[in-house]
């Protein structure tokens, strides 16, 4: 083999590596956007549980304050404020179940990535 062979073998085997380089560095690249993409989504979706969660003991205390001034009375979904809170709770539901839903989804970027 001569200097030049040599050559041209070391300068395919540098390309091949910076190559490789190159596609693991883009992997990770996406794969770090994903994550960071998915615990954005991850702490949205948790302060609407705790909105949520705020909005049932909301509910719970008018409840129980009305029983303990009398407590033959009756609640109804169809007053203001219970319906009000309803329509909170099935908001915050409604948002959660689409977090939920995108935290399901596998990520295009990713799955391109990996091809």
């Amino acid at each position: 083999m001569n200097t030049e062979e040599l050559k041209e073998k070391f300068k395919q085997g540098v390309d091949k590596v910076v190559t490789s380089s190159k596609m693991a560095i883009g992997k990770a690249g996406v794969a770090m956007q994903d994550f960071s993409d998915k615990s954005v989504i991850r702490i949205e979706k948790h302060q609407l549980e705790t909105k949520r969660e705020a909005e049932y003991i909301r509910l719970g205390e008018l409840v129980a304050a009305r029983f303990l001034a009398e407590p033959s009375a009756s609640v109804s979904a169809s007053e203001d404020t219970v319906a009000s809170i309803i329509k909170e709770i099935s908001r915050y539901n409604e948002e959660i179940k689409k977090r939920e839903e995108t935290l399901a989804e596998e990520h295009p970027k990713t799955k391109d990535a990996e091809e």
